[in-house]
């Protein structure tokens, strides 16, 4: 396969130089995956990012993935049966906060995708506390080389309070621990999503 078409089978369709928020993400993680590895979904929603992640695991690997709502879990169960995928994941129904709980390895992937259950009640979002807890704790899972990456939505309130408070968490990062970046659109009308991405530096 061509470099081009690499690229469309990687990002998507459209003559697209810069991939889209989402796909960006996708490739971070699956970059950062070998088969066999552990990795967490901090926020299951309806369950898209727990099968990606699940395929990219391979059938020795796992996935724990969490959320506080329990139509996230049903029909994240319901779409990894469909796909073969759910023996490879265990669903977890709490908060991302408590994954150093249900957790006890490291693991190569720690991906957040923040804000509300598309389809469901839009009151209902992660929140900047225990986002902040969250994230704190899969970095101290994550092992050597390993990436935790977080999509904000700042469109919408909690998002907005979310942005400030992850723009200031990650202006105070350990750059003698890991390394951090930022991709976002500029020229956008209306505030864009865009990801934080965090690598744990080999320590030797």
């Amino acid at each position: 396969m061509n470099s081009q078409s690499e690229q469309k089978h990687r990002f998507g369709k459209g003559p697209f130089i810069l991939p889209q928020i989402i796909r960006f993400a996708d490739s971070l993680a699956a970059r950062a995956i070998t088969p066999g590895d552990t990795v967490i979904d901090a926020t299951m929603g309806n369950g898209h990012d727990t099968v990606k992640l699940a395929q990219w695991v391979g059938p020795e690997g796992l996935v724990h993935a969490f959320d506080i709502q329990a139509q996230a879990l049903r029909k994240t169960q319901e779409r990894l049966q469909e796909q073969g995928l759910f023996e490879r994941c265990r669903l977890h129904l709490c908060g991302h906060q408590m994954m150093r709980d249900k957790v006890n390895t490291e693991v190569s992937v720690v991906l957040f995708n923040l804000g509300y259950l598309p389809g469901q009640d839009k009151s209902v979002t992660t929140e900047v506390g225990t986002t902040l807890i969250a994230i704190e704790e899969g970095l101290a899972l994550l092992k050597e080389s390993g990436v935790l990456i977080v999509v904000v939505y700042p469109g919408h309130e909690q998002g907005r309070f979310e942005q400030a408070a992850l723009d200031r968490w990650i202006s105070k990062v350990d750059t003698g621990l890991y390394r951090s970046l930022r991709y976002q659109f500029e020229n956008t009308a209306a505030p864009a999503p865009y990801i934080l991405a965090v690598e744990k530096l080999k320590t030797r």
